[in-house]
């Protein structure tokens, strides 16, 4: 009888513990925030918002409906086809480390889904190995994207071939950084 009784203590804990793991992972799976955007999901992690683009898992600070203000129809039409890209900043730029996490992001995760290369330069490269790189050097076949800091409004404007970011806190800085890529990957 006292082996009866173990059994299905034993059993009644075990069902409890099993039955508890699944109610954890039904309710994290049921409270996840998600968001679709021109066919594509996207899924608020620790690490960011979660997306599967052409079979690649990519992150991003923001998903496309927090950022798509950013980019006028101008713009879109702009990047649309563009195979080249050069990203030039003042390395003195409070902002800088934000905008180099924003250039990596465009070198390394933008030509896993589109073919297109992204260059450096600087707007005052005293002193770097990169070269003096602003909006007189942009072209149809090489657009600069140019980081500016500004006073007043964040905005993104295009000015003969050459797209200023400004911007006047570093999450706008971030927020212009995947309005940028999602436009670049044809999603904006």
């Amino acid at each position: 009888m006292k082996d009866k009784k173990k059994i299905f203590a034993s059993l009644f804990i075990a069902f409890i513990m099993v039955f508890s793991i699944f109610g954890f992972i039904l309710s994290y799976t049921l409270g996840e925030e998600s968001v679709k955007y021109q066919g594509h999901k996207f899924v608020k992690t620790p690490q960011g918002w979660l997306s599967i683009i052409n079979d690649e898992r990519l992150f991003f600070s923001f998903n496309p409906q927090e950022v798509d203000f950013f980019i006028k129809e101008e713009i879109k039409q702009f990047l649309k086809d563009k195979k080249k890209l050069t990203l030039s900043y003042n390395p003195k730029d409070f902002y800088s480390s934000a905008i180099t996490e924003v250039a990596l992001k465009l070198y390394q995760d933008l030509p896993k889904i589109k073919e297109t290369k992204i260059n450096f330069g600087l707007t005052n490269n005293t002193g770097y190995d990169l070269p003096l790189i602003t909006c007189n050097n942009a072209s149809a076949e090489n657009p600069v994207l140019i980081f500016e800091e500004n006073d007043f409004n964040a905005s993104i404007e295009l000015e003969n071939n050459c797209i200023k970011l400004k911007y006047t806190t570093q999450l706008e800085v971030l927020q212009q950084g995947d309005a940028i890529f999602y436009t670049l990957a044809g999603m904006i």
